[in-house]
């Protein structure tokens, strides 16, 4: 009978603690002001956890933490949608928030008319100025435009004014950088999209979000200089993970996931 794999428990005990009576009424606490309901934050936070495996090795509580903190934000942090992305880091869970997210906090003010953050490539016409007379032109080329060499984010607001801030290529890499995720997590598999986020956190300074919101932009400001993200205020003193007995049922499904991976370890060797 072959050992039961860590991964099947942890994989057991998120899912278990997800669905508890506390965290769910965590959930519907924060979530009526955005209109989600806890069985859909559940689900997106289980999508989270089959897309990025990894987070199966953090700790419930750091994983949860981001979980609650994504459902006050109201934003899905499966990362699918590219609103919000929940990256590993040893045993530690951090919330990233992509420029959908953010683009998202920002309309739900009601104070903004047009809001958007684009990528510039090296064949694009491209011009901009601050100052009195400021000036943002972007001209996509039609053809092969090159690598990315800028990126910008403008809104316009209902009482008529507007904002733009832009950031040259080698400031993006700068923040790259100082990311824990700079070689992993979406900074590798989303760089046009990490790039429009961090430049539309530079905007966001100018933009009249609602209070809560703001929390968001704090959190970007940390994963973006490196600092580990304080979260110590999301859950709730009684948001605890238990250790429940297994049933027999869960038990062989535990024992048949190690032999079927111990399967698949093995096939791979003998390959």
């Amino acid at each position: 009978m072959g050992q039961i794999i860590p991964a099947a428990q942890a994989q057991r005990d998120i899912s278990t603690l997800l669905q508890s009576p506390n965290v769910q009424k965590q959930f519907a606490a924060a979530l009526p002001r955005v209109g989600i309901t806890p069985e859909r934050m559940t689900r997106f936070a289980l999508t989270a956890l089959n897309r990025s495996p990894g987070l199966l090795k953090c700790e419930p509580k750091s994983f949860l933490a981001c979980v609650v903190q994504s459902a006050q934000l109201g934003l899905d942090p499966s990362g699918i949608t590219g609103e919000a992305y929940l990256v590993p880091y040893g045993t530690a869970a951090t919330f990233i928030i992509g420029y959908r997210g953010l683009l998202k906090l920002a309309r739900r003010s009601g104070k903004i008319t047009e809001a958007a953050a684009h990528v510039v490539y090296a064949n694009d016409k491209f011009e901009y100025e601050y100052g009195l007379e400021s000036k943002l032109v972007h001209k996509p080329a039609t053809a092969e435009r090159g690598d990315i060499v800028f990126a910008y984010a403008y809104a316009k607001f209902t009482d008529g004014g507007r904002a733009f801030e832009v950031m040259t290529r080698a400031e993006i890499e700068d923040v790259r950088r100082q990311s824990k995720a700079s070689q992993s997590g979406p900074w590798s598999s989303h760089f046009p999209e990490m790039a429009r986020k961090t430049v539309f956190r530079r905007l966001a300074k100018w933009l009249p979000l609602e209070p809560e919101d703001y929390r968001a932009v704090e959190l970007a400001g940390q994963e973006e200089a490196g600092l580990k993200q304080d979260l110590s205020d999301v859950l709730a003193a009684d948001a605890t993970v238990t250790d429940t007995p297994k049933t027999e049922t869960e038990q062989q499904f535990d024992e048949g996931e190690s032999r079927r991976l111990d399967a698949e370890a093995a096939a791979k060797e003998n390959a």
